[in-house]
């Protein structure tokens, strides 16, 4: 999700042979929600930093 100050926020989404530019602000909120449901699995910074920690040999 790209937001600009003095453009429209925009979607990109990557594939692997190609990519989907999402402009449509009912698609965008899909998927700012599903970010946001995401971010709640996510690490803290710290705890990020230790778990990378121990996957390294």
């Amino acid at each position: 999700m790209m937001q600009f100050e003095s453009a429209p926020t925009v979607v990109y989404c990557e594939a692997l042979t190609d990519g989907l530019y999402v402009e449509s602000p009912e698609e965008i909120d899909a998927y700012r929600r599903a970010f946001d449901h995401l971010k709640g699995f996510a690490l803290s910074t710290r705890a990020t930093v230790g778990r990378l920690r121990e996957l390294m040999p």
